[in-house]
């Protein structure tokens, strides 16, 4: 991955180039995703033009070893 914008120290978020081919996966209702530090992903995606009303969540939980 390339890192395009780093704004992680100012709003904890970065973007990065598109890869050749992103996977994908389209969630139905009452269904989540996870995804854990370090994975990228790419929020407010739609699968049809034009979209559909999403409701977003995020948790951050400090992870300690």
């Amino acid at each position: 991955m390339v890192l395009t914008e780093d704004l992680l120290a100012e709003r904890d978020l970065a973007f990065y180039a598109s890869p050749p081919s992103p996977g994908s996966f389209v969630l139905a209702p009452g269904h989540y995703a996870v995804y854990f530090p370090g994975e990228p992903h790419c929020p407010c995606c739609a699968a049809t033009p034009g979209g559909e009303a999403i409701r977003k969540i995020v948790f951050k939980i400090l992870w300690a070893d």
